[in-house]
């Protein structure tokens, strides 16, 4: 099975890549207020890379999802970009990995 030939099919690969596009907006979005609100570039260039490690790590990936502390879980968990991706790719790429007949197997 190949990229984009998940439980939608090729008709998947379209709404993955509109998901990236729109993530990829967000980004630069986020870039241009960062440097909006910074009096000078050297500044938002320091903004900008905790700012990217803290939304990659806060996506649940990288710290799953029930480890988060609580205030970081109830807001930034909610808001972040990354999260929607994520799981809007999974879930349209891994939907039905396994057959109907094999996850009661599983459970």
């Amino acid at each position: 099975m190949n990229f984009g030939q998940g439980s939608t099919g090729k008709s998947g690969t379209g709404f993955q890549f509109l998901v990236v596009l729109i993530t990829e907006l967000y980004a630069v979005a986020l870039g241009q207020l960062i440097a909006s609100i910074t009096p000078t570039i050297q500044i938002a260039a320091l903004f900008t890379g905790p700012i990217q490690i803290i939304l990659s790590n806060m996506c649940g990936v990288t710290i799953p999802y029930p480890t988060i502390s609580k205030f970081w879980r109830s807001w930034l968990y909610q808001i972040d970009p990354f999260t929607r991706m994520l799981a809007a790719i999974l879930s349209t790429e891994l939907t039905y990995v396994v057959p109907h007949q094999d996850i009661s197997w599983f459970g």
